[in-house]
């Protein structure tokens, strides 16, 4: 597979998968609204925003590496053609995971929202 078709589908299981996991299902939790910040501390709100940007880092980084390094994607139907063991993946086994759960914990503190923790 090329780097262009690997990016592109990359790109498209990208926006389906964990668009929907960690962006789309929360919206529709939330309905999109702000809850009153936990224990009342707008400070909490601070600390989701950065943990959504620090989830989306290994997010990010994973795919990116599928793409360029793997050659494929992270869709079973399009496996990478190289094992892909750099960046986090050398530490973590499965850093996508890593990144949606905090991008979604994120989600919860910025938004008030007990319901997506």
């Amino acid at each position: 597979m090329s780097r262009f078709w690997a990016s592109l589908g990359s790109l498209v299981f990208f926006v389906v998968a964990p668009g929907t996991v960690a962006f789309y299902l929360p919206w529709v939790i939330s309905r999109g609204e702000m809850q009153p910040a936990f224990l009342g501390l707008d400070g909490i709100r601070l600390a989701g925003t950065v943990l959504v940007l620090l989830g989306l880092v290994p997010l990010l980084n994973s795919f990116v590496r599928f793409a360029f390094e793997g050659l494929g994607t992270p869709a079973p139907i399009a496996p990478p053609q190289r094992l892909v063991v750099t960046g986090f993946y050398r530490r973590v086994r499965n850093p996508m995971y890593v990144g949606v759960v905090a991008i979604i914990l994120g989600e919860a503190l910025l938004l008030g929202d007990v319901r997506l923790l």
